[in-house]
């Protein structure tokens, strides 16, 4: 899964602690900040 952040925006803000229940794309988000931040 692959999520595009070009500009670096998502990941140096650390977007996405939490996200709502409804959030579109919302295991691919989890599944990308996972990969990103829980090393």
């Amino acid at each position: 899964t692959h999520v595009d952040d070009p500009d670096g925006e998502i990941t140096d803000a650390q977007w996405f602690e939490t996200l709502p229940e409804n959030t579109r794309d919302r295991a691919i988000l989890e599944s990308w900040r996972d990969s990103r931040f829980c090393e």
